[in-house]
């Protein structure tokens, strides 16, 4: 009978085969690639991801136990667009669906469905349609409060990035950068917190609703005074970075014996507002 059997083959049957033959031998024909299996979603530690900034890629460390607000401001210190203007999306839930909704300013890291090398992309929104913080109800002390809390966190995250820099007494080129990024960062908040400040002295009501309006007084305010002593501490060191930046050579210079002399200035930033 041999390989014909009783001559029931047909001509497409033996081609068939003769293809699933030399897709084992040769890896000839068409075999279906196989999917790219995808790291499980992290609900904590420290995930590497790739930011996608209009032609820029930028690689950037995402702590799931940390706020939505520090990873906002790593973004910023890489890319100059102010946390209060970035849209970023490219997130997915538990079991790898797209989200439709870009990266809220108070989301919660841990249930983003974060995996590591996981492609986010950037976008700055433009003035006036900044993404809001989540609001329990639609009552003006809860939205202001609300507020009150990203702007917190927003200090928080600022003055974190102060604790671990301790290198700022001899800058490098990047540490002049981060400085004045910094510093603008802190007018930014500190304009947001007068901003607030006006909202809440639109809300009118009962004691109940007076009562928690002098009590988001003294958290904008207590925001404000945090605000003020991280510029202080900034203000030497921005000094420092104007000395720095006077040293650098112009474009077409001849090096200079400056210890800043090699260093090349930092690439400018995107212009934003709070």
């Amino acid at each position: 009978v041999g390989l014909f059997g009783n001559g029931l083959y047909s001509m497409n049957a033996l081609l068939k085969k003769a293809e699933e033959i030399g897709s084992k031998v040769f890896g000839v024909g068409n075999p279906q690639p196989s999917p790219e299996k995808e790291s499980p979603p992290l609900s904590s530690g420290i995930a590497e991801v790739e930011l996608h900034y209009e032609h820029t890629k930028h690689r950037l460390h995402m702590d799931l136990g940390a706020t939505a607000a520090a990873f906002c401001t790593q973004v910023y210190l890489a890319t100059g667009v102010v946390p209060a203007r970035q849209k970023i999306v490219g997130f997915k839930t538990s079991t790898g669906q797209a989200m439709s909704t870009p990266l809220l300013p108070d989301a919660d890291l841990r249930k983003l469905g974060v995996r590591r090398g996981m492609k986010l992309m950037l976008f700055q929104l433009p003035v006036g349609h900044e993404l809001e913080p989540y609001n329990l109800t639609t009552h003006p002390v809860d939205k202001i409060a609300s507020k009150c809390m990203l702007l917190q966190q927003r200090t928080d995250a600022i003055e974190a990035i102060m604790l671990v820099q301790q290198q700022w007494s001899q800058p490098t080129a990047g540490d002049i950068s981060m400085v004045a990024k910094l510093h603008k960062l802190c007018t930014i908040y500190d304009d947001m917190g007068l901003k607030l400040l006006l909202k809440v002295d639109e809300i009118d009501g009962d004691e109940n609703t007076k009562a928690a309006r002098k009590a988001l007084v003294r958290r904008v305010n207590g925001e404000l005074d945090r605000l003020d002593r991280l510029k202080k501490r900034l203000d030497p060191l921005m000094s420092t970075s104007d000395s720095a930046s006077a040293a650098l050579p112009s474009p077409g210079a001849s090096p200079s014996s400056s210890p800043y002399a090699a260093a090349a200035p930092a690439a400018p930033e995107a212009v934003g507002s709070g």
